[in-house]
């Protein structure tokens, strides 16, 4: 666990909806949690944030952001319905990263992260970061591409992709453990969660 991320309080996140969505993957496979907030002074309703009279300036006290909807949650309802529909449970999960890399060498924040079941099933997301931090932005010209490394887990997995924007899932063709597996996610300019289950 660590401290608490507020979406209205140190300054604007450039794509908020991105930034929260990113943290919370990548804490949640990485077997912690990371803690979302809004505004911690009023106790605003999520969803009337965005009214002029739900007045709100961060903790420079320079920084107001009445009138301005909070969206770093919008992304939840598909990562809860995601493990739910998958009756996934994390607990039989452990986090290793080192299963697997970025095509394109990104390291640190941007890097892929990984969870496993033993050798049966791999949880992964992808960034697909152009930038982080308070910059944090999905980079739109590429799609998410890795490298797992499944040189000890033999036989045939099914291959789902996760889009984490919206929810969408596509079916991969099935592929077989025993070396390095490239895997390329079938959108363009989307951070991503990919499934290989045996």
């Amino acid at each position: 666990m660590g401290e608490d991320y507020y979406e209205q309080d140190h300054g604007h996140y450039q794509d908020p909806r991105y930034f929260f969505r990113w943290l919370t993957w990548s804490w949640l496979l990485s077997g912690g949690s990371a803690n979302y907030c809004g505004r911690w002074g009023p106790i605003d309703p999520y969803d009337a944030t965005g009214k002029g009279d739900r007045s709100w300036r961060g903790i420079d006290k320079k920084t107001t952001y009445t009138g301005e909807q909070l969206v770093g949650l919008d992304s939840y309802p598909y990562l809860v319905a995601y493990l739910r529909d998958r009756k996934l449970d994390l607990s039989l999960f452990q986090p290793n990263d080192t299963r697997v890399r970025d095509s394109d060498g990104r390291r640190g924040r941007r890097r892929p992260k990984l969870m496993e079941r033993g050798t049966d099933e791999f949880l992964i997301y992808h960034p697909n970061a152009a930038a982080d931090g308070h910059s944090a932005v999905v980079d739109g010209d590429k799609s998410a591409s890795l490298v797992l490394d499944l040189k000890d887990a033999s036989g045939k997995y099914q291959v789902e992709w996760y889009r984490a924007f919206d929810g969408a899932t596509q079916r991969g063709a099935p592929v077989a453990g025993g070396g390095e597996l490239p895997l390329q996610a079938p959108w363009r300019g989307q951070d991503v969660v990919l499934r290989l289950n045996r």
